[in-house]
């Protein structure tokens, strides 16, 4: 009678407080239903507004509807009022994708996962507080029991809800179907609450004075319900895990791709063997055999998650930095996305040596040591972040000095600039090789430097053969830099007309070590740009057509001022050469007075390629007005000396007729 009443008073007084507790879990779900609703719809939003993004970007750039598909992993949520159909085929997504998504539901599913857990934290109080109001020790260990499973049990359900979010689809982690998460879910919650009832009832016999061989019989036949349920679980699901584990590697025939193929087909019986392995080893009461099994898959599978998350997120994040949209033409923007695939790469081995380092530690290794004050690993580590940071400013160099001549040669295309910039374009080549060529030499040597080669021998050898190589080159040398510092300074282009080492010409090329010139005559003349010394161009814009007229000494000047402005205007005035002048002509003056006559000088600007059209036509016309306006021109006279025995000599003078006489 003792005995049982104790027990009554213990159930009813444990069963009063748990009971309450379970109330006020229920009344704060009731409550949070509201926020938990708001939440569900501000992820639906987010999530359409993303898919109408999604369409909208591969409209504009293949001008075809997208395949909505996949609207099973992305699309709107099974709850009213956004029904989902059971069974809907979804669309894996890629890489990239998983990444977006993940990053873009992680905060609403930790919103929801907190929001779920506070009802929890309601339970686990008054649970608490309970227990120190019960007057019969035996009732608190009860409470302490029974309330503690469930609580562990409900937290491991609400991860796994927040995971998988069976009936909400917009705040799924995890890439999987609706009828895929719901069946994870399902089987979960039984092998989870299985496993709660199965740790409980034994403990709570032992409250009452369970026999210890009872209690361990308990234990050992729960463990196989448990194993059992387990069982159950891999083998529905069997034929969805082989072909996922399979993957696309029936179609290889690659010896990776068979074994891969052969170990989906028979994964079911090898984790049979393993679910059986494992609970033999507990009924056996082997020394820790179950536990440290158990303690070796739970870690390697903690290590392994973290890993596949922390990849996820790392490489969403990436491919955002280096996304480009289909409006992008900013040339920053461009080479980050070219950047994208090796820098991926990159993440992907890092995470995988950092998981392979953690799975060591947590399998017993002492990698921890590797990396202590002065060991090898330490010293690897360093080595590798200097090396590391030494690329980085490379890569940084090379895409900033890239980027200023991108947006200089930009820059001369919007100007109109189209000569100069082909110029650059050519040059482009040749300094994005010396570039290169200096920046793998630097950070060789650096890296040489840092895994313990001595670099001096090195460099005084390259000393030796740079000079070698400079006394052998010298021309070469010269013409190179003198072409170079030619073409930067825009000193000639092609079409321009110049006398370079006193040849004249229109440039028809360039290059980096000489100029091609056409003579008037038509022949070619290559001139290496060593033998440049003075560069005289007559096109650089403004040019003069020079005039020249020599007078009678009898002649008005005044007069023939007046002619040529009057031929001057009048040329200037015809359509077919108005664009080739630039001013009025410009009387200079009289230029020299001798006995044979008067020289009077005058030019007219010019454009730099009209000037001696605009100097041909003028004399034309000139011609045409000193006949007209009869103005006297200087006629040189000529004098004739014949050295004979006869001491003939013969004068020549022109008549004012303009007949010679003698």
């Amino acid at each position: 009678p003792a005995a049982r009443a104790t027990l009554l008073r213990a159930l009813g007084q444990g069963g009063l407080v748990l009971l309450a507790a379970v109330v006020a879990d229920a009344l704060v779900r009731l409550l949070l239903a509201r926020p938990r609703a708001a939440l569900l719809r501000a992820a639906q939003r987010v999530e359409r507004a993303a898919r109408r993004r999604r369409r909208d970007s591969q409209q504009s750039q293949s001008g075809t509807a997208i395949d909505l598909a996949e609207a099973g992993a992305t699309g709107p949520d099974p709850e009213p009022p956004l029904a989902e159909p059971p069974g809907e085929p979804v669309q894996a997504p890629g890489q990239g994708r998983a990444a977006a998504l993940l990053l873009r539901r992680t905060p609403y599913a930790l919103l929801r996962l907190l929001l779920d857990l506070v009802p929890l934290a309601m339970f686990a109080s008054i649970a608490q507080g309970g227990e120190h109001l019960i007057t019969s020790i035996a009732g608190g260990a009860i409470v302490r029991e029974i309330g503690g499973a469930y609580l562990v049990a409900r937290v491991v359900l609400c991860a796994l809800d927040a995971l998988l979010a069976p009936r909400a689809g917009s705040l799924r982690l995890l890439s999987l179907a609706t009828p895929g998460a719901r069946f994870v879910k399902r089987w979960a919650r039984r092998l989870i609450v299985t496993g709660a009832v199965v740790y409980t009832l034994p403990a709570i016999g032992r409250i009452f004075g369970l026999y210890p061989a009872a209690d361990d019989s308990l234990l050992k036949f729960g463990g196989l319900v448990v194993h059992l349920l387990a069982l159950a679980m891999i083998w529905q699901a069997r034929v969805p895990v082989a072909a996922w584990l399979a993957g696309s590697s029936r179609a290889d025939a690659g010896g990776l791709s068979t074994a891969r193929v052969q170990f989906a087909e028979s994964w079911h019986w090898i984790a049979t063997v393993l679910l059986f392995g494992l609970w033999l080893i507990y009924a056996m009461a082997l020394a820790n055999g179950a536990g440290a099994v158990l303690h070796f898959l739970l870690v390697t599978a903690v290590v392994l998650g973290a890993a596949r998350m922390a990849s996820i997120l790392l490489d969403g994040a990436l491919v955002r930095m280096v996304r480009v949209q289909p409006s992008a033409s900013a040339p920053l923007t461009v080479r980050l996305h070219a950047y994208g695939p090796p820098l991926r790469h990159l993440l992907r081995v890092l995470i995988l040596a950092c998981t392979a380092l953690a799975l060591l530690q947590v399998w017993g290794v002492n990698v921890a040591s590797w990396f202590g004050a002065g060991a090898l690993g330490g010293r690897l580590l360093a080595t590798m972040i200097r090396l590391g940071f030494a690329a980085a400013v490379g890569v940084v160099v090379w895409e900033l000095l890239n980027l200023a001549l991108g947006r200089q040669l930009a820059r001369l295309n919007r100007s109109g600039e189209a000569v100069r910039a082909a110029r650059l374009r050519t040059l482009l080549p040749m300094l994005r090789t010396t570039l290169m060529s200096t920046l793998v030499v630097i950070i060789g040597l650096n890296a040489l430097a840092e895994i313990g080669v001595d670099i001096g021998p090195l460099l005084a050898g390259a000393g030796i053969i740079g000079v070698a190589i400079g006394f052998g080159s010298q021309k070469l040398v010269q013409d190179l830099i003198t072409g170079i510092f030619l073409l930067l300074e825009n000193a000639v282009q092609v079409g321009d007309t110049v006398t370079l080492a006193g040849l004249t010409g229109v440039v028809e090329h360039l290059s980096i070590r000489t100029i091609r010139l056409r003579a008037p005559d038509g022949s070619v003349h290559i001139i290496p740009f060593s033998t440049v010394g003075t560069v005289t161009n007559l096109n650089r814009g403004i040019s003069q057509a020079q005039i020249s007229v020599d007078l009678e000494f009898d002649e008005d000047v005044e007069r023939v001022f007046e002619a040529l402005r009057t031929t001057a205007a009048e040329l200037r005035g015809d359509a077919a050469f108005a664009d080739r002048i630039t001013g009025d002509l410009a009387i200079l003056g009289v230029d020299k007075v001798d006995s044979a006559g008067v020289v009077v000088l005058a030019q007219i600007q010019c454009t730099d390629g009209g000037r001696w059209a605009v100097q041909r036509e003028f004399n034309r016309r000139w011609k045409s007005r000193v006949v007209e306006l009869d103005i006297q021109l200087a006629r040189r006279a000529q004098e004739l000396t014949l050295r004979h025995p006869l001491d003939l000599r013969i004068a020549r003078a022109p008549n004012q007729q303009g007949s010679d006489h003698e």
